[in-house]
């Protein structure tokens, strides 16, 4: 006689699952892409109150942001340049300025980022995994490092 067993799959394993195909979707790289065209500044407002620092770390992981922003997040001082996205930098910035500077390519003065900048809601990043690198954002020490204000 042949039983069937109740199975379940770990929660942290289906969202690793997802991260893998979001980020096969849509890397962080020098194609970058997406449109110039500016938001309503509340377009990315979101409640992050709920983010998980370590999903969010599993995320930027995932979508390669490393590459443009170095590995610890203090900005890239060579190849690719990307800004500081530790507290020195964006301590003052909101999480929804946050957000809405990933996800759409606007920065806390409502400028529009490089286009070597992905536009992740174009490319379906969710409010959820938006908070999540907010999260981990948060938790990281400040790096105070001059990187180059070029946009390539």
């Amino acid at each position: 006689m042949r039983t069937e067993k109740n199975s379940t799959v770990a929660p942290w394993l289906v969202a690793a699952g997802l991260m893998s195909a979001a980020a096969l979707l849509g890397a962080c790289g020098p194609s970058g892409g997406g449109s110039d065209a500016a938001v309503s500044p509340d377009a990315a407002a979101v409640d992050c109150s709920g983010g998980d620092a370590a999903m969010g770390r599993m995320a930027i992981t995932m979508r390669g942001c490393a590459s443009c922003h170095s590995t610890d997040l203090g900005g890239a001082v060579s190849g690719t340049p990307g800004p500081n996205l530790t507290p020195s930098e964006l301590g003052g910035w909101t999480d929804a300025q946050i957000t809405r500077a990933f996800l759409d390519g606007v920065d806390d003065e409502n400028e529009t980022l490089c286009t070597s900048m992905p536009r992740y809601r174009a490319q379906g990043m969710t409010s959820q995994e938006a908070c999540n690198i907010v999260a981990h954002l948060r938790s990281l020490s400040p790096i105070d490092r001059d990187v180059a204000d070029t946009c390539m």
